[in-house]
């Protein structure tokens, strides 16, 4: 019974200076970690807000689209179907969608620009911060690997 103390404690030993060895061995990458880490919780608000703004913007341009599309339709309708010239019976309508379809291009120009203007910067902040994602879980997976030595059962039996 005093040998399987001895043993036990002899392993104990053993695996505290391996896994120390392995956590001074870690400590760069743990430090590096934990900077990645910080820097990922910092960046996610902003992601989500710049995320939220651009999502705001494509709404607004749909819902532009929507109003435009249908005017659009019936200003090309008149306009082919009288080529020569909208009678006037029918010319208030087609001047009143004319005014309404243009009072929507600045707004939309306006929306689509701006989009076309904060959409890179956000896929190239997303591409750098599932960059960092990616080196965070390989620091995690090379620092989550800690090795123990265990004695296999009945090697010391005689």
């Amino acid at each position: 019974m005093k040998r399987i103390v001895v043993l036990v404690a002899l392993f104990a030993i053993i695996n505290l200076v391996v896994v120390g060895v392995q956590k001074l061995a870690h400590m760069s990458d743990q430090k590096e970690l934990d900077s990645i880490t910080r820097i990922l919780k910092e960046e996610r608000p902003q992601l989500e807000a710049a995320e939220g703004n651009l999502r705001s913007l494509a709404l607004q341009l749909d819902t532009l689209e929507a109003r435009m599309s249908p005017l659009e339709t019936t200003i090309k309708y008149y306009e082919t179907t009288y080529p020569i010239g909208i009678p006037s019976s029918l010319y208030a309508d087609y001047s009143a969608k004319v005014d309404e379809y243009n009072s929507l291009i600045d707004p939309y120009n306006a929306a689509l620009t701006q989009f076309k203007i904060l959409h890179p910067s956000y896929q190239a902040r997303i591409d750098a911060f599932n960059s960092r994602v990616d080196e965070a879980e390989r620091l995690a997976a090379k620092i989550g690997s800690t090795w123990i030595l265990v004695p296999r059962l009945g090697a010391f039996v005689r």
